[in-house]
């Protein structure tokens, strides 16, 4: 039975990606991804028609740390807040790797939503704000944390950002670069 009479006998299956080996190396290229990629891991379910060659192919970092969790994260037994909001896409389930991507599930990260999702399932957070300004770490803090900021800026996944105070053009560019997965010194060259 060739592909094409595979995928009409059975419409309704998850496809699956093959990526539980090293498969996705040519495209991780940070620390964290690399971490990640050295883990055991398992091929990938997919919703049929929700991942595009181009997508992965793209080398966008929340579509190869989404599938990186995919591959290496364990199952959440009830699906994260985004999950059941937005539905089971692209994955057909809810996975996190503990200690990685600030525990965002797979789907949140391809989404780019990572922030989002730690949030959504915490019990102490309430609904999910979707303002601009979320409340500052001060006012939420207790006496006994510590008001000290992070020694520098951090993205969800750990990628470095610009302070606030770089330039608007370079600050763009930068974000760019980190986005593919690149830096400054040694852009990505996509052919």
């Amino acid at each position: 039975m060739d592909n094409a009479a595979c995928v009409q006998a059975q419409p309704n299956r998850n496809s699956v990606l093959p990526i539980g080996g090293q498969q996705l190396a040519p495209y991780c290229h940070n620390a964290l991804q690399l971490a990640l990629l050295a883990m055991p891991g398992n091929p990938v379910l997919f919703v049929r028609n929700s991942i595009t060659t181009a997508e992965v192919e793209s080398m966008q970092a929340p579509y190869i740390n989404g599938l990186l969790i995919q591959s290496r994260g364990i199952l959440v037994e009830d699906s994260c807040g985004e999950c059941r909001r937005h539905g089971l896409r692209p994955f057909p389930d809810c996975r996190r790797v503990e200690g990685h991507f600030d525990n965002s599930c797979g789907n949140c990260k391809w989404r780019d939503h990572g922030i989002l999702c730690v949030r959504s399932d915490r019990s102490h957070s309430g609904p999910v704000s979707r303002q601009r300004n979320p409340p500052s770490l001060h006012s939420r803090a207790s006496p006994e944390r510590s008001l000290t900021p992070p020694p520098h800026h951090a993205s969800p996944d750990r990628s470095p950002t610009s302070p606030p105070s770089a330039d608007l053009k370079h600050s763009r560019r930068r974000e760019a670069l980190l986005l593919c997965g690149a830096s400054e010194d040694e852009p990505i060259v996509v052919e």
